[in-house]
């Protein structure tokens, strides 16, 4: 990690997870959605999805670059 984000981590007092969801663009949840509507399997599957959007987007830069 970078000294960047291990200030950003060390100064906020929510975990790296729920920040990932509710800075997502789009937006996943908000930080009340995921403290009254959704369960803790919920923000892993959010979390999935935001990971394997990850790695297609950068396979798909990876192989419009070839």
């Amino acid at each position: 990690s970078s000294p960047a984000a291990d200030r950003v981590y060390d100064t906020f007092s929510q975990q790296w997870e729920i920040y990932t969801i509710i800075t997502a663009d789009p937006r996943l949840a908000t930080l009340y959605e995921l403290q009254t509507v959704y369960s803790v399997a919920d923000v892993y599957d959010m979390l999935e999805v935001l990971e394997a959007n990850s790695t297609l987007r950068d396979e798909y830069e990876k192989a419009s670059r070839q």
